[in-house]
């Protein structure tokens, strides 16, 4: 078994690095969903909350843990996505002002704003719990903002109600999205087009867009799901992004965006439909004479990629071909 001072050590290390305990780890029984845990419990704190943690005093293991600072909270705004969609976010009031911090999911989900700032984004240097994307009036209409906020709990949801997975790592870790780090008025740049999971710092980053072919990057749910997904997969068969094992990584984050897609939006072809596409809603001009996409996981060749193994692409663009092979 554990002592106590290796109880908090653990939830310390699982809360952040800027976290501490508060009090005296407490031995009791915990009724967990598989049973009676005999466990410790800690309160951890940490930049702007109070985790209340179970620690499994035999193996060491998070039984489970959640914001345990008495708020009124979570609070429920309004607001316009992308496309002009109205949508619910969930969000957190502070001194009058509301931050785009859900504590309504066991997982803290934060979105923030860079506002521009590249240079203190792209060295990791924008503290979430501190840059978190504002609203003076709970009425939100920046649809890069809104559309990252609400699509990450959507995940969330798709994965705990489908798989009774407990968030991307199994065990509620903090969700964090980037948004607006590089503004459409600079012009094209290195990541304007673009969208990532960045494994530095577990999170997820959108690009806004040229505005011209790409809106923002966080306006297609199955782009948000995808690439939360690479966390998932970072958590449990961490793959190599090189070669085939980057293209398995690829393609387990397609599966779970189409699955999200079937989830939360109505089958058919357009905007915010489900189909077997990959990023059709980042178009701006799109369904109109055609369609324009990312992939197609019904008919890959449509965009230029394999649809057998013997077909694969094993050159070494595109890092051996991770999206092309996905």
């Amino acid at each position: 078994g554990i002592v106590p001072l290796e109880a908090g050590l653990i939830a310390e290390k699982d809360a952040s690095n800027e976290a501490h305990v508060v009090g005296r780890p407490e031995l009791l029984i915990y009724p967990a969903e598989a049973g009676l845990v005999l466990a410790y419990k800690v309160h951890v704190k940490v930049p702007g909350d109070l985790y209340l943690f179970f620690i499994d005093a035999r193996t060491g293991r998070v039984v489970d843990r959640w914001s345990d600072l008495r708020r009124q909270t979570p609070l429920i705004g309004e607001a316009t996505g992308t496309w002009q969609d109205t949508k619910k976010i969930s969000v957190t009031e502070q001194s009058g002002t509301y931050q785009a911090l859900d504590r309504g999911r066991p997982a803290l989900i934060y979105t923030v704003d860079a506002r521009g700032d590249y240079n203190r984004w792209s060295r990791n240097q924008i503290n979430p719990t501190q840059s978190t994307a504002t609203d003076s009036d709970n009425i939100w209409d920046d649809g890069a903002v809104v559309d990252a906020h609400v699509y990450a709990g959507w995940t969330y949801d798709y994965y705990f109600n489908r798989f009774g997975r407990r968030g991307l790592n199994g065990n509620n870790m903090s969700i964090v999205s980037y948004v607006h780090y590089w503004p459409r008025s600079l012009g094209g740049g290195p990541d304007l087009n673009n969208t990532f999971w960045n494994p530095t710092n577990n999170s997820v980053n959108y690009g806004d867009g040229d505005g011209g072919t790409f809106n923002y990057f966080s306006s297609a749910l199955d782009i948000v799901v995808h690439e939360l997904t690479h966390a998932v997969s970072q958590s449990s068969a961490d793959f190599i992004y090189r070669d085939e094992h980057g293209a398995l990584g690829e393609s387990f984050s397609d599966i779970m965006a189409l699955g999200a897609e079937f989830a939360f939006e109505n089958h058919g072809s357009g905007r915010q439909q489900a189909e077997w596409l990959i990023g059709e809603d980042l178009y701006i001009n799109n369904f109109s004479g055609g369609t324009r996409a990312l992939r197609s996981a019904s008919n890959p060749q449509a965009f230029g990629h394999p649809d057998h193994y013997n077909r694969r692409y094993t050159g070494s663009e595109d890092n051996g071909g991770v999206h092309i092979n996905s």
